[in-house]
């Protein structure tokens, strides 16, 4: 079947794919179904497909059933997102650019970049009307993000537009799978690739939570210019590997999160410069913004501390080892592991310097904000800025 799959990409060209056929003859009718069910087995296995198959077979014994019928079934017994599998049922026959080719057209799409260079290279050569480049289906992978600039502007008045094929829902991910997870007593426990930092888990589609503890309130974790008191009646102090951790801070309208650098008996000493940018007198927002820092009056309590292991209690929780470089999982009842992802890439897409450019129907998820796990941290201003470096400009935010 595999050989079949591959010897058929011109065929599925001219007769379109099984869910869209172009006509009533072709391979379409012979091979097409079949094509259809090797994707799926390719897509979640060999036991599972198994499983999905004899189940389909038992339930429909004798009786008649529909496609969108058997799209339910495979999502209910794999627990499969219901659009990238309808997109494989009625899609799988068209292969997609994140397994690319170097031909771009129907039969052989091929990556990002390629579609892009050879835009460019029409562009130069003198092309003279507008220009669509069609994603096929797919997640596709961003290790680095597209970037379009001068090169790619639309030609002498015309429009250059990146869109969907018809029916297909492209999606450029910044997201980077977790494998080879497991069981340690009742967590699961997985490496995580080098160069990538897990704030945010995706089990199954669904997002996963930082293993978080209780509020602590003011008159326990004190905050001060240096930093705060109450490690040990926080019980912070007595954490396997405090410097995992992060202390939430929300004051009005502005959000602080801030790792820990140390603990020194009931003293917390944070990542710098995080801690002073949080902290009143940097003159770098004007005098009347210290009145919503970490050290002012209006301070009442640390939201929560979260990321320590003492913290993984609830399903859905998990916590990031930065020693041991691995992620560890309480699982919601009835989960598997099979798809786990975290955002890892901040940019997607950059366009600069690039005019006459469309961008139309394309999906974009698992984008990260890498700063948090800096020095830098989080030190909220307003309007999504935030107070970064050592020193800077008198009244200006930042980032």
């Amino acid at each position: 079947m595999r050989t079949v799959y591959g010897r058929l990409d011109d065929v599925r060209a001219k007769d379109g794919p099984p869910g869209r056929p172009k006509g009533l003859g072709g391979y379409n009718i012979y091979d097409g179904g079949a094509l259809v069910l090797y994707a799926l087995q390719k897509e979640i296995g060999e036991r599972d497909f198994d499983r999905v198959m004899r189940r389909w077979v038992q339930r429909n014994e004798d009786g008649n059933a529909s496609t969108e019928d058997f799209i339910a079934h495979a999502v209910k017994k794999q627990r499969l997102r219901r659009p990238p599998l309808r997109r494989l049922l009625r899609e799988c026959a068209r292969r997609s650019s994140p397994r690319a080719h170097s031909a771009c057209n129907d039969a052989n799409p091929c990556s990002l970049e390629t579609a892009r260079d050879k835009v460019r290279a029409a562009i130069a050569g003198g092309m003279d009307r507008d220009i669509e480049v069609r994603l096929t289906g797919g997640v596709y992978r961003m290790a680095e993000p597209l970037v379009l600039d001068g090169r790619d502007s639309g030609p002498r008045g015309h429009t250059v537009t990146w869109t969907a094929a018809p029916g297909a829902e492209p999606v450029l991910s910044g997201g980077v799978p977790i494998t080879g997870w497991r069981q340690e007593g009742g967590f699961w426990v997985a490496k995580v690739p080098e160069g990538v930092i897990p704030r945010q888990l995706f089990v199954d589609g669904v997002r996963a939570v930082r293993a978080r503890g209780d509020a602590c309130p003011a008159s326990v974790c004190d905050a001060t210019r240096t930093g705060m008191t109450g490690a040990v009646r926080s019980g912070v102090a007595a954490w396997r590997e405090p410097a995992n951790a992060e202390a939430v801070i929300r004051i009005r309208w502005r959000n602080y999160h801030r790792r820990i650098d140390r603990v020194d008996g009931d003293l917390l000493t944070f990542v710098q410069p995080c801690w002073t940018n949080s902290a009143g007198g940097t003159n770098r927002t004007g005098p009347a913004w210290d009145s919503t820092t970490v050290d002012s009056s209006r301070y009442t309590k640390v939201s929560h501390f979260e990321n320590a292991i003492e913290l993984l209690d609830r399903p859905g929780e998990f916590v990031y080892d930065r020693g041991g470089r691995t992620v560890t999982y309480l699982p919601r009842q009835g989960e598997d592991l099979s798809e786990v992802i975290t955002p890892a890439r901040e940019t997607l897409l950059r366009i600069e310097g690039a005019s006459r450019v469309r961008i139309s129907g394309l999906g974009f998820e698992h984008a990260a904000y890498p700063q948090q796990d800096t020095d830098e941290g989080y030190a909220g201003m307003q309007a999504g800025l935030t107070l970064t470096g050592a020193t800077g400009p008198v009244d200006h935010a930042g980032r």
